[in-house]
């Protein structure tokens, strides 16, 4: 089993708080059940589990994706 870990630093708290609490209900499905995630403060922490490189490059391109995507839509709200 291979096992990375990746950790984000965001603008502030709460922006973790929110991309932490949207990202949730995807990273619970069964399909991603090897990926775990928490945040403290700022930072936002993410654990990948994988049988092989493939599916754990896979994984880790579809959650940095949504964390992009995420932090875009913060931004964008921030603004108004």
């Amino acid at each position: 089993m291979i096992t990375a870990e990746v950790e984000i630093t965001m603008d502030s708290p709460v922006e973790s708080r929110v991309i932490y609490h949207a990202l949730k209900p995807e990273i619970s499905t069964p399909i991603l059940r090897g990926i775990a995630m928490n945040y403290h403060g700022r930072d936002l922490r993410f654990t990948f589990q994988s049988p092989d490189t493939a599916s754990m490059r896979a994984s880790i391109n579809s959650v940095l994706r949504w964390v992009r995507t995420s932090m875009s839509i913060c931004k964008l709200v921030r603004r108004d």
